[in-house]
């Protein structure tokens, strides 16, 4: 079991499950038990349409879509289906990584919003559905390159292609990248909140930090008012020499 789904490795596997549950031809009841259920599995597996029926499959993420592994969603009409579809050939040299976002979001929804029960396949199932999956744990299960390909290795042997790796330890990168920004936008966010709720409603705090604040206020508080006691002198002194200089000049005029 991987976070709050059950990965099984191929239909091998999944029929072992149910019957050593409860027999063979209660797939139904079985999946009442298990939260959320993810199949890693090979081409023969994705075009047996009886099959996927009695596995109640209700989504396929086909990672050799048109390379290997020929189905689409009209394959499968009247299945209750959901399929996506990716068309990346299994070389080192390709390009799979734009995909890794699309067919996370994929799986977690068919996962979490429907609670299916979902097919991931290519050619062999070993490459690039693995990478997939892989990405999928690292990026919605928050797991790391290494802990991600650790849970599909225990459940099945997978082999992905050297250029795949590569571009999976490149996201692997820039997610935890993506996660140390977060965590220091959001301690930040939890400082200045805890310092506003402590203004607003008078809640605990550091007390030597209250303290540093309250006198940074009050020397601000005092400067303001230094700063319009001499406005004031100022203003007073330029009036009593006005006053000054016309008594003066008063006194001259009636002298003369």
């Amino acid at each position: 079991t991987v976070g709050t789904f059950q990965i099984v490795s191929s239909k091998h596997e999944l029929e072992l499950l149910v019957f050593d549950s409860i027999g063979p031809y209660s797939f139904n009841y079985i999946c009442y038990h298990i939260s959320l259920l993810l199949v890693v599995s090979f081409r023969s597996v994705a075009v047996n349409k009886a099959r996927l029926k009695r596995m109640g499959i209700t989504h396929i993420l086909n990672a050799g879509h048109g390379t290997g592994v020929y189905t689409s969603q009209s394959f499968y009409a009247g299945m209750n289906i959901q399929y996506m579809g990716i068309e990346v050939d299994d070389f080192p040299s390709a390009d799979i990584s734009p995909h890794f976002r699309t067919t996370a979001e994929f799986l977690d929804e068919a996962l979490l919003t429907h609670r299916g029960k979902v097919l991931v396949v290519s050619m062999m199932g070993v490459s690039r559905s693995a990478v997939l999956v892989a990405s999928y744990l690292m990026i919605f299960q928050h797991m790391t390159i290494m802990e991600a390909l650790t849970a599909l290795r225990k459940k099945r042997a997978i082999n992905p292609n050297e250029g795949f790796l590569k571009q999976l330890r490149e996201f692997n990168e820039t997610l935890m990248e993506e996660r140390d920004d977060d965590d220091e936008t959001l301690s930040q966010c939890s400082v200045i909140d805890a310092r506003a709720r402590a203004r607003i409603f008078g809640e605990g705090g550091d007390d030597d930090d209250d303290e540093e604040t309250d006198e940074e206020e009050e020397q601000s508080m005092i400067g303001v008012k230094a700063h319009s006691i001499m406005m004031e002198e100022e203003e007073d002194g330029a009036s009593v020499m006005s006053s000054v200089a016309s008594s003066a000049a008063a006194a001259a005029l009636e002298m003369g």
